[in-house]
């Protein structure tokens, strides 16, 4: 009787936040076209063949589930008022779409709050209605909604408020994606994700700066179930950064409570970016019911860091310790990892270690068990700062509509 009772309590809180049936109660998980196709690779071939390999590849199995279409998917011009796919990138854009759908996945598809897309293309200004009644007849699931070719003095929040309207007007569920044009503290009533700063680029001080520029500006406290700070898509494989950066790149972004939505070749994926990709450990933590992202505790010159250790590499550097305080007292604590440089990568994991410590080069990883009250601890260089993070998480079973 008491466990059964204990269990149901667990659950209540696990998914206090949670509202059945609406979008986006976890961090969305997909793909997107942009980062490695741009505007002159995409086509019909393309997206099908990538929703084949997202469920081949077993990206499907843990979570990974939209198919977005970035920029340049719509003809040149309107037709009778309207958003067309371009004719010669889509021969069969609705069999397209029914061949996604018919696998398990969901689809996405992109706009502009402005009079044209960054790329030309026509945008959604003044035809929020027109449009999303589009998108709602496609089978769309996600709106991802730019900010170019904007007129002088637009109002951000209307402009992305009468998307907002019109897509919930039609009674089809889909998130809905914007930038960070739109002042973060009222981001969740226009949107369920919102860009926290400038592009990502396959970059490891690119990737670091959105992570730093994200704690250090407290977006933390704006992260619930129904909205996310979107650090902007994984660069995950498509080859600007070595495979353990890339593995930090992806427990940043788990931490962070990020929208996993991948942009590399899905069709010319290797076994050791899948495994980071496919990580189930450090999804568990991204997907986390209760959706509490990590948070700044503390904040120090580097200049005291360097008196506690001397040794640095690179240009940008990370301390890290991911062992997050469980409010549900569980035995269930992430563990931690140390990363400098860019030679070793961070590693997110949940588990219940007994001590464990272990030197590799520049890196010690310790974890502990029940030691769930850590920190993150992120450093750099270039900042002259450091700062420390902790999240709360429950041990709930990842799942929901995400």
């Amino acid at each position: 009787m008491m466990l059964s009772m204990l269990v149901a309590i667990i659950a209540a809180v696990a998914t206090a936040g949670v509202v059945e049936g609406q979008v986006a109660q976890t961090p969305p998980m997909g793909w997107n076209s942009w980062n490695h196709y741009h505007c002159d690779g995409l086509n019909e071939t393309i997206v099908s063949l990538t929703a084949d390999m997202m469920v081949l590849s077993g990206l499907k199995n843990v979570g990974y589930q939209y198919i977005n279409l970035d920029d340049c998917w719509a003809a040149p011009e309107r037709a009778g008022g309207g958003l067309t796919p371009d004719p010669q990138k889509f021969q069969n854009f609705t069999g397209m779409i029914a061949h996604i759908k018919a696998l398990g996945l969901k689809f996405g598809l992109y706009t502009d709050r402005g009079t044209k897309t960054c790329a030309g293309r026509p945008g959604s200004l003044d035809h929020e209605d027109i449009d999303a009644k589009a998108f709602a007849s496609w089978g769309v699931d996600y709106v991802k909604n730019d900010d170019c070719n904007t007129p002088p003095g637009s109002n951000v929040t209307a402009q992305y408020a009468a998307m907002f309207d019109a897509i919930q007007a039609t009674g089809r569920p889909m998130v809905h994606s914007i930038k960070s044009s739109q002042p973060v503290e009222t981001a969740h009533l226009v949107s369920n994700m919102r860009r926290v700063w400038t592009d990502i680029r396959d970059q490891y001080p690119s990737m670091l700066s959105l992570v730093l520029h994200s704690v250090s500006s407290d977006l933390s406290q704006y992260a619930h179930p129904g909205f996310w700070n979107d650090l902007d898509m994984l660069e995950i494989g498509n080859g600007g950064m070595t495979l353990s950066e890339y593995q930090t790149h992806m427990s940043y972004w788990c931490i962070l409570k990020a929208p996993l939505i991948l942009g590399n070749d899905l069709t010319n994926v290797s076994a050791d970016v899948l495994a980071i990709l496919t990580n189930e450990e450090a999804i568990a933590i991204n997907q986390d019911l209760l959706g509490v992202q990590a948070r700044l505790v503390a904040r120090s010159l580097l200049e005291q860091y360097v008196k506690i250790s001397s040794v640095h590499s690179g240009l940008w550097e990370s301390d890290i310790e991911v062992k997050h305080r469980n409010p549900l007292g569980d035995q269930h604590c992430n563990g931690a990892a140390v990363h400098r440089g860019g030679d070793t990568a961070v590693e997110v994991r949940r588990g219940q270690d007994d001590a464990i410590q272990r030197e590799e080069g520049m890196v010690h990883v310790q974890r502990r068990r029940n030691s769930c009250g850590g920190v993150v601890r992120l450093y750099c260089k270039q900042h002259a700062a450091a700062v420390e993070l902790q999240q709360e998480y429950s041990s709930a079973t990842p799942g929901g509509q995400r």
